[in-house]
């Protein structure tokens, strides 16, 4: 399993739609190394990675929503404070529990779905508004 960027990801925003590919090439560097047997080593690395990614990332876009007075900037910040919150739990996960293959594979499946789910439903629709307004 990986991901691979595709036209229906983009979002017609160059900064943000690099900021994804980069992204998206993490989770594939994770799933690589669970191929390998090294995703028990590497998911703490990938976490505090996401962590520090999603913080720059989400404020890019929450920044550029308030700048073009984006509607529905409340409810797409309330999408990115709840991924905030599960990156946390897994983190909490793998300090309690240690690196599980259970914890490894949440770990990718929740920070990968979310994240192409949110990509295709919640940024489309923001960019889409934004692109309208000229941004």
């Amino acid at each position: 399993m990986s991901f691979k960027w595709s036209e229906d990801l983009s979002t017609g925003i160059r900064d943000i739609d690099a900021q994804h590919i980069a992204v998206i090439g993490q989770f594939n560097d994770l799933i690589e190394a669970c191929a390998q047997k090294k995703g028990k080593e590497e998911v703490g690395r990938f976490l505090t990675f996401l962590t520090g990614y999603v913080n720059r990332h989400f404020d890019d876009e929450e920044r550029a929503m308030a700048r073009n007075v984006y509607d529905g900037i409340e409810a797409h910040i309330k999408e990115h404070e709840q991924y905030r919150g599960q990156l946390a739990r897994l983190k909490d996960d793998v300090i309690k529990r240690g690196a599980t293959d259970q914890v490894v594979a949440e770990a990718v499946w929740v920070a990968a779905d979310w994240f192409i789910s949110h990509i295709k439903r919640t940024d489309q629709t923001m960019a889409a508004a934004l692109r309208g307004k000229g941004r």
